[in-house]
């Protein structure tokens, strides 16, 4: 069981993660669950890319987004969007299948 509700049940936790995050992150992590964390060195170099900051209207975010990511896999790349809510990427993905594009949600309703 992954989820961290349960993991007060468990005498040991081990797990395995690409995406903890910075400093701050690994110190709320640790300070929730009351456990330690390290980092394995990577057999190669990170190639991810922080992208700057863009502000858009409310009402251009999905275009936004939308042509982004059609640049990029125009460039053969993977993409990945992260949502704060379900409802969010729930209504994304809706806006993709009406704009026909291919996709993949992962969230806690999986159909």
């Amino acid at each position: 069981m992954s989820h961290p509700a349960f993991f007060n049940e468990y005498k040991w936790i081990y797990g395995l993660t690409g995406t903890i995050g910075c400093e701050a992150e690994r110190k709320e992590v640790q300070n929730i669950y009351k456990i330690d964390s390290f980092d394995v060195p990577p057999h190669f170099p990170n190639l991810r890319k922080t992208m700057p900051m863009m502000i858009v209207k409310r009402e251009d975010h999905f275009n936004v987004l939308l042509k982004e990511i059609q640049d990029i896999l125009a460039a053969r790349r993977p993409v990945l969007v992260l949502f704060k809510t379900i409802e969010e990427s729930t209504k994304f993905s809706t806006f993709l299948i009406q704009n026909n594009l291919r996709h993949l949600v992962l969230n806690e309703i999986q159909k």
